[in-house]
């Protein structure tokens, strides 16, 4: 489904860094980079902010969830380069 793929490539990005902690996400640019519509997008960014991942605030941002000092790398992987994080969150392969 397209909204799996939309959450699995933006999930990833976060994780390697290609988007950094703190950097603001707009639903649009991402749509258009992944070559889908807005919608399955949108469905992603709400889920990975289930997860802890994206923060939103509603007519303001939407960004990376900030990392900072003392943050558990469980929470936010990229804070502890993914090694604490739980297996059963990290991308297969």
């Amino acid at each position: 489904m397209l909204r799996e793929t939309a959450h699995q490539v933006i999930r990833d990005a976060i994780v390697r860094g290609d988007l950094a902690p703190g950097s603001v996400v707009r639903d649009a640019d991402l749509a258009q980079e992944l070559g889908l519509s807005r919608a399955p997008v949108r469905d992603a960014l709400a889920r990975l902010a289930d997860e802890g991942l994206i923060e939103t605030k509603p007519q303001s941002h939407t960004r990376v969830t900030p990392c900072c000092p003392g943050t558990s790398a469980t929470r936010r992987p990229w804070c502890g380069r993914c090694t604490n994080w739980p297996r059963a969150r990290r991308s297969p392969g």
